[in-house]
C-alpha cells in the first residue's frame, strides 16, 4: 500500500480545485458554439446546469479560501484543520465526494500545532465560510427544485 505525502495531496487538492471547473467552463463554451446559442439562453434552457456552474464556481471560491487560509495555518487545531472539516462536509453535501475524498486525506496530514490566529483572520475565514455555505444551500435547493424537470 502507498503513502501520499502532503505536498502531493496538497499539488492534488489543487488541481482538482482548478482543472475541474476549468474542463466544465470550457464544455460550456463549446457547448454554446456547436448548438450556436447564447450561454443565458443555453443556462435558461437548462436547469440543473445552473447548478453545475454553481458548483465549478464554489470549487475556485474554495481553493482561493484555502490557499488564504494554507497560508496563515498549518495545523489540524488551527484554521487549516477546521476549515478542511467545513469543506469536506459541504462537498459531501454537493454530491463532491471525490474532492471530500482528497480533503479528507489531506487533512489527515496535518500535525496537531498551537496556532494563534488574529480576530480578522478568524472572521475572514468564517464569513467564507459563511458564504459558501449559502451558495451550497442554493445549490441543493435549485437541485430539489429541479429535479424531474431537466
Amino acid at each position: 500500500m502507498f503513502r501520499l505525502s502532503k505536498k502531493t495531496l496538497n499539488n492534488l487538492l489543487i488541481a482538482y480545485w482548478v482543472i475541474v471547473p476549468l474542463s466544465f467552463y470550457l464544455y460550456i463554451v463549446m457547448t454554446t458554439f456547436k448548438y450556436n446559442i447564447s450561454l443565458s439562453d443555453l443556462l435558461r434552457s437548462t436547469p440543473l446546469l445552473n447548478v453545475a456552474v454553481l458548483i465549478s464556481s464554489l470549487l475556485i471560491i474554495q481553493l482561493a479560501v484555502f490557499l488564504y487560509v494554507k497560508s496563515i495555518s498549518s495545523s489540524k487545531n488551527g484554521l487549516l484543520g477546521h476549515f478542511l472539516w467545513f469543506v469536506m462536509a459541504q462537498q459531501i453535501l454537493t454530491g463532491n465526494i471525490i474532492g471530500a475524498g482528497i480533503v479528507f486525506f489531506y487533512e489527515r496530514q496535518l500535525p496537531y500545532l498551537e496556532e494563534k490566529q488574529t480576530l480578522g483572520e478568524k472572521i475572514l475565514v468564517v464569513s467564507s465560510c459563511i458564504f459558501i455555505s449559502l451558495i451550497s444551500l442554493l445549490i441543493i435547493f435549485i437541485t430539489f427544485r429541479t429535479k424531474g424537470r431537466s
